[in-house]
């Protein structure tokens, strides 16, 4: 079953009791003719939780299983999917924005996120999180990469225009070039 994801953008802020809104997630299931929403986190019964008014930034797509789906918000912190989108789950990192995210093409436990001022890691598939770099210049960071061909590289760039590199895993880093400018994408 094939399917895509696609990312809208709302002005709202928090997380939906309501199931009417036109942000969050959609996903087409016949390659893009017909649309639905794809926000549902939980019901008691009572209420229905949604993350149809949350203002989504990056989201990334575990390498292997197409049923594991990662979504950064701006401000209520990241959501995984193990069912392709049809539930969320908010992760550990319940607040602050993630502006990018990237799973390890070779190790997929590892995941990275852009969270505010700091890179954290994942060693076991979004469940827990470690803070591997906090950017001590005042930036946040923007956007973190992992090297294709050499999986241990990570590098990570800032809205001051630093480019940092690790050669471990996020375990050490360089500062590798300083630019004038903010740093949107590597």
């Amino acid at each position: 079953k094939r399917f895509f994801l696609f990312l809208i953008p709302t002005l709202l802020l928090g997380v939906s009791c309501s199931q009417s809104s036109d942000g969050g997630v959609y996903q087409s299931l016949d390659s893009g003719e017909t649309w639905e929403q794809a926000v549902f986190v939980s019901s008691d019964g009572k209420r229905t939780e949604t993350i149809s008014e949350v203002d989504v930034v990056s989201m990334a797509f575990h390498p292997e299983d197409p049923n594991i789906i990662y979504l950064g918000t701006k401000a209520n912190g990241l959501y995984i999917s193990l069912t392709g989108g049809e539930r969320w789950i908010q992760s550990k990192v319940d607040s602050g924005n993630i502006r990018s995210i990237v799973v390890d093409p070779v190790d997929p436990n590892n995941v990275y996120i852009a969270k505010d001022k700091s890179v954290q890691k994942s060693t076991d598939e979004g469940l827990t999180w470690e803070t591997v770099y906090t950017d001590v210049q005042g930036g946040n960071i923007t956007v973190v990469a992992v090297d294709s061909f050499e999986h241990s590289r990570v590098y990570a760039a800032t809205s001051s225009g630093a480019v940092l590199k690790s050669f471990d895993y996020g375990v050490n880093w360089d500062l590798r070039l300083q630019l004038g400018d903010g740093i949107k994408q590597l």
